[in-house]
């Protein structure tokens, strides 16, 4: 499995990413700017203004996009006035409080060093040397990217990729050999404009959120810096080795639904599969063999793809039909209806208390969906669920994104489900890849499955801690993308099936 340590260098931004000098830089703005702005008769200056317009850029650049969103003229000399000022009073909070570099970041600093990672630190600091020597970390870097080096080689700051292209030129390596990692939005739309292998964002807390992050451009994000070293490489950046693994071999194609064919939605009854998707799959089943694999009810997942000559895997695979007639089910389950009747009574009583909790009931399963109730409760409510199911020998919970899954207490999942559907279409190992996208936990056992023989693919920005897949991708829109490139490049190499067989 290739993970970040795969990757020649990492380059990483300095205030927020190593050390927590965001909020030292924050005060010493707001002082400068709440000053300069009551002379025009206008408001503070908020957080939101300084991640929007100053956070992560170049003194000078900060301060003028942040005037021209206000409508505030600037001449040359307040312009060096303002930066001054704000470079004074943010050294008198530096002196005052100090700084420490975040516990997670000097582990693996230690852990790259160890292995030989070149690392790069890069900043719009013009106090960059000054921060590394008070946090004793200079010599962890081969390369130090700072404001005055821009300002010597004539560098654009951010958004711009100049400091981080500098950067990785500093280290002789290519900018698809890096990881950039950044807490600023101004950072990732940096990494992305630099065409940089992995540009991954650390939301800390206080800081700037993973939304924003995501919707900047970032292929990850992570809460600590340990967690890079789980990530795995985006399929479609490394396109040319997973092709090259199929290597002309038959390749059969299992997909997820929620999360992976469809955008994930508050209620679970309004998830659509996204509409590119439909005519892809339907030309790519005429060649390759395909299975939707859900959590959903068979019969419902069916529906919402609709696609004809595809096999179709209900309750996490309990239920499964497909072209010829083909029809499996797991009997044993039946003998856990009883209980599943009882403690679906004692769960809807808890609507009382979570009224945003949502019951679905199933064939086999009940899921539990408690995405719309608040975040501080889910804790609590997780607990009040396995409390109620404690004493049913033949029903088990299996947790989800965002839901409880009741289930019987079976040796049965989506990892058995595809080793049932191998058997029925009569791929072997060896000769046939199996390709599985998923994004959710019950997705592993699949992906775990798959490791020895297959290819196991990861939707999602967060949550790569742990996973078995080999590959990620960061949304639908990116599987749209990938089963455009299957079809591109392998249904023209794939026999035509028969879809009665």
């Amino acid at each position: 499995m290739k993970s970040s340590e795969s990757y020649s260098a990492v380059i990483l931004d300095l205030d927020g990413v190593l050390t927590d000098t965001r909020n030292l830089h924050y005060d010493a703005w707001k002082q400068t700017f709440d000053e300069y702005l009551r002379n025009y008769g206008q408001g503070p200056f908020s957080p939101k203004e300084y991640e929007q317009y100053v956070d992560g850029k170049p003194r000078s650049q900060g301060i003028l996009d942040f005037l021209i969103f206000r409508g505030i003229p600037i001449t040359s000399s307040e312009l060096q006035k303002l930066g001054e000022r704000k470079n004074k009073l943010y050294l008198s909070e530096l002196d005052q409080y100090g700084l420490v570099v975040f516990s997670d970041a000097l582990r693996s600093l230690k852990r790259w060093k160890e292995r030989g990672v070149p690392l790069a630190v890069v900043s719009s600091s013009k106090n960059t040397s000054k921060i590394l020597d008070r946090l004793g970390i200079r010599n962890y870097f081969n390369v130090e990217m700072n404001a005055l080096k821009g300002e010597e080689l004539h560098l654009q700051g951010k958004p711009s990729p100049d400091f981080f292209l500098e950067a990785a030129r500093k280290l002789n390596k290519d900018p698809e050999e890096c990881i950039v990692v950044e807490d600023a939005v101004s950072g990732i739309e940096a990494g992305i404009d630099g065409k940089f292998g992995s540009v991954i964002g650390i939301a800390r807390p206080g800081q700037t959120g993973a939304k924003e992050l995501s919707n900047a451009g970032a292929d990850f994000v992570v809460n600590s810096l340990e967690e890079i070293f789980d990530l795995k490489p985006n399929l479609l950046k490394n396109w040319r080795r997973f092709a090259k693994f199929i290597n002309g071999r038959e390749m059969a194609l299992f997909l997820d639904f929620d999360g992976t064919l469809s955008e994930i939605v508050p209620n679970h009854t309004e998830a659509q599969m996204v509409e590119e998707i439909r005519p892809i799959l339907t030309r790519i089943a005429e060649s390759i063999k395909v299975a939707i694999i859900s959590g959903r009810d068979r019969q419902d997942v069916k529906a919402r793809v609709g696609i004809d000559g595809v096999f179709y895997a209900g309750c996490h695979g309990y239920d499964i039909s497909g072209p010829g007639c083909f029809h499996f089910q797991v009997e044993e389950a039946e003998i856990a209806s009883e209980e599943m009747s009882e403690a679906i009574q004692k769960i809807e009583g808890l609507k009382n208390k979570y009224p945003d909790l949502s019951i679905e009931k199933k064939k086999y399963f009940t899921a539990v969906h408690y995405r719309q109730v608040p975040t501080s409760l889910h804790s609590k409510l997780e607990n009040e669920i396995k409390n109620l199911i404690k004493d049913y020998k033949k029903l088990e919970l299996r947790k989800g994104k965002m839901v409880l899954d009741l289930a019987p207490r079976l040796k049965w999942n989506k990892g058995e489900a595809v080793k049932k559907l191998c058997d029925v279409l009569d791929l072997e190992p060896g000769k046939t890849v199996a390709v599985y996208i998923g994004d959710d936990l019950t997705d592993e056992d699949v992906f775990c499955e798959l490791q020895s023989w297959g290819v196991g693919i990861k939707v999602g920005i967060e949550g790569m801690a742990g996973t078995c897949s080999e590959y990620s991708l960061r949304s639908p829109s990116d599987v749209v993308t990938f089963l455009s490139k299957i079809e591109e490049t392998f249904t023209r190499q794939e026999k035509q099936w028969r879809r009665g067989a």
